[in-house]
């Protein structure tokens, strides 16, 4: 049998476009029978080979699960052929990869696995010691090689969905529909397509109070996508690192310690590149004519010589060459590979085999290191996440504390403006009473103050222009969209990410430790951001009490300036005091408008903030509460990655020991057919 050395293959959630044609993925069971039939049932009357490569592609992303029981069970993985995988409809990435390059031969396309690395094991401290746990498929269309992961397409592990939406149930039943439409007049269409909409809403309210919910258990969850199909070249190897450099489709390739490098500006990397230019096309095309048993040796030296610490494809690949030569059935079960393709003869099968044994002890000793470091770097990842959630969740516990305040404060205000609107009133009226009209300003005559009140002159203006600065200041923190801006921005980023941050959690049992790091992080300073609003800002929205007081200070200067300059008036009768009279007044009581129209202002702006509070606590509570259910899900991740480790080690430590085992039965064999070495 053929074993994979494979720690776990983790999948990237994607979204399905709905754009995508359905009619190609119905297939007749008697068309599935086998690859050749399949193939060619999904490329009938087609003549494009990158629609043909397209149909193949999704039928397969579509139709076979990825088989998270075979890498839950921690027991090593044996090799599906494409036929096998057919059969089964379940596989794991190296028989999705096989079942897409059978498929596309068959269809006269030139295609070949590629075995490599995925971003999923970053760490500047260990470069040299990933192992390739990956496949996917290179193909040529339009004397071009392409690249794509129909294991990645074909969904996720993560939590089971309690709802299981179906797609192409509802594409197809868009389709009956417009089709319908395309039939009728345009009035009936109106009525149609209302009476749809209706229905459709009720079920879509429905539906969604079961969406967003998951099950406990951890499984494969099939969502199909096209995000990781001929996709370019530097986009694809930012995700996916080929075993043979040669497999990145670009020139110069990207170095391993680029790759598994924590942060990265990939920019500069792909501009950078590793060594001479490359010429992979014809590497490529050269790789794919090979037989199955010359590519395991060619990947697992051109694999080794790329990264030297990847023992683990030489032991395997090796391995896997020795039984194609050893063992009929084993031979036969990869049903491409007949007797007369084979060429070594046995003293070279018997140096082969020692190899297989040095390689496989020394990959033992790579994995343990490797198992040492996933979990340290595990329990890293747990003790930052343990960091960023008490942040956060002291964070949001402090925004709500000083939100109540706020609210108690609004109430408060509340009382006290209809207390100075009750005053401003009974001042004007009073003023009122000299049967003048205060409405209209009256312009200030310097010179109607005498020589003798320039200091009161002085603290008059000095009043007004105090009373003007708090007034523009206010207005201008009070009214300013920037303010309400950052805090929607603010209570935007930490509620959005924190969904995010569960989606995630839920879609991947294995953390995308950074992307979660990082939005953690922006949900804490989000929130940071709302604690300042509260906490400095809103105070700034309130109308300044120093208003009111500096007022009363003007009103005392009027009063203090009216009743000097009355005296003053008596001893020097030629003096205006009549006309300065009319200004102090006037200046009074348009002063008491500007207040009175600043309160009035006030009153709106305080029953707009009373609504947002009460919806922005809604708000704050749902991030709360997303916080705890995210602390959960990380506890819970952490024991499951913990689990996995360990299951992942169990299968290489047993797939290792079976291959040495193997190695001296080999031996056994080759020393009782030629006798001992000779020394």
């Amino acid at each position: 049998m053929k074993l994979y050395c494979l720690i776990i293959t983790f999948l990237a959630w994607n979204i399905l476009s709905a754009q995508e044609k359905i009619e190609f993925l119905k297939v007749p069971k008697e068309a599935q029978k086998t690859t050749k039939s399949l193939s060619a049932y999904l490329t009938k009357n087609l003549t494009d080979d990158s629609t043909k490569a397209a149909h193949i592609y999704q039928w397969v992303t579509h139709n076979i699960s990825y088989d998270y029981k075979a890498i839950e069970n921690g027991k090593p993985l044996e090799y599906k052929s494409a036929g096998a995988v057919l059969k089964a409809k379940n596989t794991v990435c190296q028989g999705y990869s096989a079942l897409v390059v059978e498929l596309l031969k068959n269809a006269g396309i030139d295609a070949t696995t590629v075995e490599g690395y995925t971003a999923q094991f970053l760490s500047d401290s260990i470069p040299l010691i990933a192992n390739s746990d990956h496949e996917w498929v290179a193909f040529k269309v339009n004397r071009r090689w392409y690249l794509c992961d129909p294991t990645w397409d074909a969904g996720y592990i993560g939590r089971i969905p309690k709802y299981k939406e179906d797609l192409l149930k509802k594409e197809k039943l868009a389709l009956k529909r417009a089709q319908k439409l395309a039939k009728l007049k345009e009035k009936r269409k109106k009525v149609k397509q209302f009476k749809w909409d209706k229905k459709d809403k009720k079920k879509a309210e429905k539906t969604e109070k079961k969406r967003g919910s998951y099950k406990s258990e951890i499984g494969f969850v099939r969502y199909p996508t096209l995000e990781n199909f001929m996709v370019d070249p530097d986009l694809f190897v930012q995700s996916h690192l080929p075993s043979q450099p040669e497999f990145q489709l670009r020139e110069h390739p990207v170095s391993m310690a680029d790759f598994t490098r924590r942060t990265k500006d990939w920019d500069s990397i792909l501009k950078k590149g590793t060594g001479k230019p490359v010429d992979f096309d014809t590497y490529v095309s050269e790789y794919c004519a090979m037989n199955l048993n010359d590519k395991w040796i060619k990947v697992a030296k051109d694999g080794l010589k790329f990264n030297p610490a990847n023992y683990t494809a030489m032991a395997v690949h090796h391995f896997n060459y020795l039984g194609l030569h050893l063992n009929d059935k084993f031979r036969k079960s990869f049903e491409i590979i007949e007797k007369d393709q084979l060429h070594e003869n046995f003293p070279d099968l018997r140096d082969i085999n020692d190899s297989v044994a040095l390689y496989s002890k020394a990959a033992k000793k790579i994995n343990k290191s490797a198992y040492s470091i996933s979990k340290r770097i595990i329990s890293n990842e747990t003790k930052i996440f343990k960091t960023t959630d008490k942040t956060a969740n002291s964070m949001v516990k402090k925004v709500l504390s000083e939100q109540k305040k706020n609210v108690t404060q609004l109430g408060k205000e509340k009382s006290r403006i209809s207390k100075e609107l009750n005053t401003i009133q009974e001042k004007k009226g009073k003023l009122m009473l000299e049967s003048r009209n205060y409405s209209t300003p009256v312009n200030f005559d310097s010179t109607l103050v005498p020589p003798t009140f320039g200091k009161w002159k002085d603290s008059l203006f000095y009043s007004i222009l105090r009373i003007d600065s708090l007034r523009k200041n206010w207005d201008a923190l009070a009214h300013q969209d920037k303010t309400y801006e950052d805090r929607f921005k603010s209570l935007k980023v930490a509620y959005e990410m924190s969904y995010t941050n569960l989606h995630i959690l839920n879609s991947a049992p294995i953390y995308y430790s950074d992307s979660i790091i990082l939005y953690d992080g922006q949900i804490a300073d989000g929130l940071t951001r709302l604690y300042r609003f509260h906490k400095e800002t809103y105070d700034s929205l309130m109308y300044p009490p120093e208003i009111n007081k500096e007022y009363k200070v003007l009103e005392k200067l009027i009063k203090r300036g009216l009743s000097g300059l009355k005296a003053y008036s008596k001893k020097n009768p030629n003096y205006k005091y009549v006309e300065m009279n009319k200004y102090l007044n006037s200046l009074n009581y348009q002063t008491l408008l500007l207040m009175e129209s600043d309160l009035r202002t006030f009153i709106s702006d305080r029953a707009e903030l009373v609504r947002l509070e009460d919806y922005y606590e809604g708000h704050y509570h749902t991030i709360q509460k997303n916080l705890e259910k995210e602390k959960e899900f990380k506890e819970k991740n952490a024991e499951h990655n913990f689990e996995v480790l360990e299951k992942n080690k169990k299968r290489t430590d047993e797939m290792f020991d079976k291959i040495l085992k193997s190695t001296e039965k080999t031996e056994d064999f080759f020393q009782k057919t030629f006798g001992s070495r000779p020394r």
